[in-house]
């Protein structure tokens, strides 16, 4: 029998209302859609596969380039580390060194030597802080100077005086200079005298002799004085003592190398700008 004709018999079972018929109906729309969920099912599979291509090729193309990078970086890190090596070699050869002849040097006895030094210096700090303290406490509680010009016959100035002389070591002045105490001229001469010894690198001198007005006679056509830098052989530059550090005068007190001074130089001038900001200044006198 063919198809067309089994086909025919079931259309005349099924219009015959034959129960066979309707279980065979049955069981074709049964069938029918468990194939439709098979598609369906099947079309999912699919899609999934297809997402996962996807995922896969977009990891690709992100991953692929920074894993190359990274690699790069790590082949130039390790190119820097091998050439770091020798040194790094070096470094712990000298680390070595050290701790050689931290050894062999006593440790115990290096660090007690430097705590000596540590204290031998802390204790000259503090032996000079308490001698400047001394002076500006002698310094602060008058001025000797001062005190001369109002009443030279003061006890207060020999008391000071000798604190001041006690500090560095000396004995009074009043045991050495005939006639001193009460004469306004002769201590004035030897305070002045007294400043350059005690100021003698601290820039004093000069501001000195102007408040004093003593400049013009002290420093006008005066020699220039330092040490003889010709005293010592020019071919060997060896210097001796005795002709290096003698009191020489500049090119042997020429007079053209004397010092120059102007009684203006007792003031300094005031500057243009200033006077330029207040009509009301007056240049000081000889400028």
């Amino acid at each position: 029998m063919g198809k067309l004709a089994e086909i025919k018999d079931m259309e005349e079972a099924v219009e015959n209302g034959s129960q066979e018929a309707k279980e065979f109906i049955a069981f074709t729309k049964r069938q029918a859609e468990h194939n439709a969920l098979v598609e369906k099912l099947l079309k999912i599979v699919a899609g999934c596969a297809i997402g996962v291509v996807a995922v896969a090729a977009v990891s690709a193309l992100i991953l692929v380039p920074r894993v190359s990078a990274l690699v790069s970086d790590a082949n130039a890190i390790t190119a820097q580390a091998k050439e770091m090596m020798p040194q790094a070699a070096q470094a712990v050869s000298d680390a070595q060194q050290v701790a050689q002849q931290l050894k062999d040097a006593n440790p115990q006895q290096l660090l007690e030597n430097l705590n000596g030094l540590s204290q031998q210096g802390q204790q000259a700090l503090t032996e000079s802080m308490e001698e400047l303290k001394k002076a500006v406490d002698v310094l602060e509680s008058i001025d000797i100077e001062a005190l001369n010009e109002v009443n030279p016959s003061d006890p207060e100035i020999r008391k000071y005086w000798d604190l001041l002389r006690k500090r560095a070591g000396l004995p009074s002045i009043y045991t050495t200079i005939s006639g001193l105490e009460g004469n306004k001229e002769l201590q004035r001469k030897y305070i002045i005298r007294e400043r350059q010894v005690e100021l003698a690198i601290e820039g004093d001198r000069y501001f000195t002799l102007c408040r004093r007005k003593l400049a013009s006679s002290v420093l006008k056509d005066a020699t220039i004085w330092g040490l003889n830098v010709r005293g010592g052989d020019l071919a060997t530059n060896s210097f001796a003592y005795t002709d290096f550090y003698k009191r020489t005068g500049l090119n042997d007190g020429n007079p053209a190398d004397r010092r120059i001074w102007k009684d203006c130089y007792s003031l300094f001038p005031i500057m243009q700008t200033e006077l330029d900001k207040s009509p009301g200044l007056v240049q000081n006198s000889k400028w």
